[in-house]
């Protein structure tokens, strides 16, 4: 968390830098107001946290009610394979599907304090929806004595659930750009232990983002 907080107080330092050299990465008129923001992106785990869950593709889009905040909407989609076996007698391949949804509201700070100022933009979002996980038995062999198959991992799940964190985007153009969130999330699952909860629910997203709006060429 401390190194988190250090290289958000670092950006905001070095936005405020690059609109006080006058460099030209202004536009004219408020960068996110009354504008729509599709994001396309790729999130992931960190290793250490081995919880076992598949990468996602994730799509997002937003509007920009005033400068500093927009809200919209979000959708994700993973899917791997697993394998569950005890001892010599059961084994059983399968496949893991995720599929989240819902709205999203994002704040940014920067853009309150310089609405023209668009290279660097500093988020803080909070997401709101449904998780499902949904299995589907690829192939088997022998009888499970546990039955896990229907009760234990292999169950299927939908859980509603938030997740909220902070992003950071570099926008080199005005209309596109490419970005990076880091999140936590509720949802809890098999691998979770309680000592270590907290990372087990860190996600890592990036990608790009794209802008549809703006000021024309005449209004510079």
């Amino acid at each position: 968390m401390r190194k988190s907080a250090f290289f958000l107080a670092f950006m905001l330092l070095t936005s405020f830098g690059f609109a006080q050299s006058k460099m030209p990465f202004t536009s004219s008129k408020p960068f996110n107001k009354g504008n729509i923001f599709i994001n396309l992106g790729y999130e992931k785990q960190p290793a250490s946290c081995q919880r076992g869950e598949a990468p996602k593709i994730c799509f997002s889009e937003c509007y920009g009610f005033t400068d500093w905040c927009m809200a919209g909407i979000y959708a994700d989609y993973g899917k791997g394979n697993s394998f569950y076996g005890v001892g010599n007698s059961y084994w059983c391949q399968y496949r893991n599907n995720y599929i989240a949804y819902g709205i999203q509201a994002k704040m940014h700070p920067i853009t309150l304090l310089l609405p023209g100022f668009y290279f660097l933009d500093v988020y803080i979002l909070l997401r709101a929806g449904m998780h499902h996980y949904i299995c589907s038995v690829i192939s088997e062999e022998g009888v499970d004595p546990f039955q896990e198959s229907v009760s234990g991992s292999l169950k299927n799940d939908i859980s509603p659930y938030i997740s909220g964190g902070w992003g950071i985007a570099i926008n080199p153009w005005k209309y596109f750009g490419i970005f990076y969130e880091r999140t936590y999330n509720t949802l809890n699952d098999f691998y979770e232990e309680s000592a270590n909860s907290l990372k087990h629910h860190l996600y890592h997203r990036f990608g790009i983002n794209v802008r549809f709006g703006g000021p024309k060429k005449w209004q510079k």
